[in-house]
């Protein structure tokens, strides 16, 4: 019997409600939706650029939700074999099918095809997202706690920017 997650769904994951308490969701969201965000390949024409972005920003979505390409494939709507053509970058979507992929995984089509974040925003990205899932397997309380400390380094990165 699978136990029910109480927190807010987003694409696939589920944010603890700590996060929603300390005001902390926008924040968790934008980075989930950062570390998403791989750093464009600038090789070949504008058509090579878009069809690496899609490739590189659907791997890491498959990745950071730990799926095989079947289930994700499922979870998109697509077939096995088209995913597998989306994770190499050699597919030939039309705006449509990029359209419906990215409502699928609710997610703006304009992040899936043109990224806006250094590799160095990616990988601290990244970081912190790893500290948050450590953060989601706390016990209650020592979430509290954390959530405070971590909102703290947040304060210290913005005094010294």
């Amino acid at each position: 019997m699978k136990h029910k997650r109480r927190g807010v769904k987003y694409i696939g994951r589920y944010i603890p409600q700590a996060y929603r308490y300390n005001g902390l969701l926008s924040l968790y969201i934008n980075l989930f939706s950062l570390s998403l965000l791989l750093y464009a390949l600038k090789k070949g024409g504008i058509f090579v650029t878009l069809q690496r972005n899609l490739s590189n920003f659907m791997n890491a979505v498959r990745s950071s939700k730990k799926q095989s390409i079947t289930e994700f494939a499922e979870e998109v709507g697509v077939s096995r074999s088209e995913m597998q053509q989306i994770l190499k970058g050699t597919c030939n979507l039309r705006i449509d099918t990029v359209k419906y992929i990215a409502d699928n995984l609710d997610v703006d089509p304009e992040a899936m095809l043109f990224p806006s974040y250094t590799e160095s925003q990616q990988e601290f990205a990244l970081l912190l997202l790893r500290t948050l899932d450590a953060f989601s397997r706390l016990p209650k309380e020592k979430q509290k706690d954390a959530s405070f400390l971590f909102h703290d380094l947040i304060l210290m990165m913005e005094e010294n920017e």
